[in-house]
């Protein structure tokens, strides 16, 4: 991961420009939020009805076999970002985030985007700056 990506990452999307580094258990927190918000997006626009949680491997379940199988890979992922829901949020007795952690939930993030992007058709997004 470059380290541009590493300290900037409202440059990929994944949360908002704090100007430093992001401390690595803001950046997990952020990663699983966007994970949780991708499955929602897809879950309503799939017109799949689903319960407030943040449990991501809950919402991919609620997914139809096609959409369920291009997301099968990313269970991994999404086991490994469900836990920042919480950790990464809340104070207790958790176990430190190292910053491999938080880079490797910057990719799994990234994979889940991709993953559910690639389901969505074009029309689901908003157009961007050439297209307007």
């Amino acid at each position: 991961m470059d380290r541009e990506s590493r300290e900037r990452p409202a440059q990929c999307g994944i949360c908002p420009d704090y100007g430093e580094r992001l401390p690595d258990r803001n950046l997990c927190f952020h990663c699983q939020q966007v994970a949780e918000k991708y499955l929602k997006a897809l879950l309503t626009f799939l017109q799949k009805p689903f319960p407030r949680t943040h449990d991501l491997i809950l919402l991919a379940n609620r997914l139809d076999c096609a959409a369920f199988k291009s997301l099968e890979s990313l269970r991994d992922d999404l086991r490994q970002l469900n836990r920042y829901s919480v950790e990464a949020r809340y104070p207790g007795e958790w176990e430190p985030i190292s910053q491999s952690e938080a880079e490797d939930s910057l990719r799994s993030a990234m994979r889940v985007i991709e993953a559910v992007r690639s389901l969505l058709p074009r029309e689901a997004f908003p157009p961007t700056s050439q297209e307007v």
